[in-house]
């Protein structure tokens, strides 16, 4: 399959929680259009990643801001988790234990880092230009993922960050929820 040369970047808002260190999420919500990316607004439809997630030669990664020196996790290393869902492309990050790791648990555990990014390919026949309303639409229908990344300013305001919490602390809330 040849792809395009031009890596783009797409950005969503999201929800967040606390876990354990465990951030999850949507990285890209399927039939939610963009913001104004220049002109136009975009729609992932749903399966669009099917393709990349099955090709072995890409090994996605987990950044912060996009910045490539700033790695959250690789999914060869098993450290990031996609899974094609009905909703999106769904994700799992298990943050490093290093200093930014750290910075984006407490971001995300704050509220104040609650937004997605994904840095894609067009995989040629995989666009679809049209017009609704006078606004151009592009459709998406198949795209090769190389990277998702945490960001504060969303392109897409639909996707969704959380922390995952662990066992105990669900126990912990649901004893909490009991006692009221």
């Amino acid at each position: 399959m040849r792809i395009s040369a031009k890596i783009e970047r797409r950005a969503f808002t999201t929800t967040t929680s606390t876990s354990n260190g465990t951030v999850t999420g949507l990285a890209i919500r399927y039939a939610s259009a963009s913001r104004d990316l220049g002109g136009f607004r975009e729609i992932i439809q749903r399966g669009a990643v099917a393709e990349s997630l099955a090709n072995p030669e890409v090994d996605q990664i987990a950044l912060w801001n996009h910045e490539p020196r700033l790695i959250l996790g690789r999914r060869s290393a098993g450290t990031l988790r996609l899974n094609d869902t009905v909703e999106g492309l769904a994700f799992e990050i298990e943050l490093p234990k290093t200093s930014y790791g750290d910075d984006v648990r407490k971001l995300v555990e704050r509220g104040d880092l609650k937004a997605m990014s994904f840095g894609f390919t067009v995989v040629p026949g995989g666009e679809k230009w049209t017009t609704r309303d006078g606004v151009k639409v592009r459709t998406l229908s198949a795209i090769q993922v190389h990277e998702i990344s945490l960001v504060s300013d969303p392109a897409y305001p639909a996707t969704l960050v959380k922390m995952r919490s662990t066992p105990k602390q669900r126990f912990l809330a649901l004893r909490r929820l009991r006692a009221r």
